[in-house]
């Protein structure tokens, strides 16, 4: 402790950051009942942030800090239809919103031309 005069006065120590910002989000579409990485892009992210992906209205997933623009969360094996997801940090701010569609999954029944090689664009039917 430090004293001014007879009172004791006590020190902190913080650092300061400019704000975490989400710039977009790849990809926004997911195949649903599976789990998937949802790619954050940004600026100032900190490790220090413990940002959490919070899909709805329950699902919350910690994000994978990987840069200081870059991070990575889990989606959840979701059900067919639209989501919201926010992205919160560790003093409950939130940083950005996004919406995620869960579709189903496409089958693809035949491929043509089914030989030779691919030398421009075909169609998938």
């Amino acid at each position: 402790s430090v004293y001014q005069g007879h009172i004791p006065v006590t020190r902190f120590f913080f650092n300061l950051f400019d704000f975490s910002t989400v710039i977009k989000v790849i990809p926004s579409t997911f195949v649903a009942h599976h789990a998937s990485i949802l790619t954050i892009h940004g600026v100032n992210f900190q490790e220090e942030d413990k940002t959490k992906c919070v899909y709805g209205k329950h699902r919350a997933v910690h994000a994978l800090f990987l840069t200081s623009s870059l991070l990575q969360c889990t989606v959840p094996a979701l059900s067919v239809g639209n989501y919201s997801v926010v992205f919160k940090n560790s003093y409950l701010s939130i940083l950005n919103s996004s919406t995620i569609l869960i579709e189903r999954p496409s089958k693809v029944r035949r491929l043509l031309p089914s030989f030779g090689p691919i030398a421009d664009a075909f169609d998938v039917h």
